[in-house]
């Protein structure tokens, strides 16, 4: 996380590509250890992480080292944004711009 956190910039640069409009991590720590949860929103036909790209290289490695194995992606469900705020992600999101 310190590297993501330190490269955030950079990070932020590949959120266009990927056709990613919200990327979150949350971290708990709790008796049986700590745990990091992601949360991502975001559009069709994006490019996903991409192994050319230095820090998609190195947060591949990181997932890896950290996923526990056979984990699974979660259905999203419901997701609760202001009007302004969902019409702001759906257009972005729906649009040929990458910023």
């Amino acid at each position: 996380m310190r590297m993501l956190n330190e490269r955030a910039d950079e990070c932020r640069a590949t959120l266009g590509p990927e056709r990613m409009a919200v990327e979150a991590i949350f971290r708990l720590r709790d008796e049986q250890g700590e745990w990091l949860y992601w949360f991502e929103l975001s559009g069709e036909g994006g490019s996903g992480l991409d192994a050319a790209r230095a820090i998609d290289r190195d947060h591949i490695a990181y997932s890896e080292r950290c996923k526990v194995p056979g984990h699974v992606a979660a259905t999203p469900e419901l997701l609760l944004l202001p009007e302004p705020v969902a019409r702001a992600v759906q257009e972005w999101a729906a649009s040929d711009r990458e910023q």
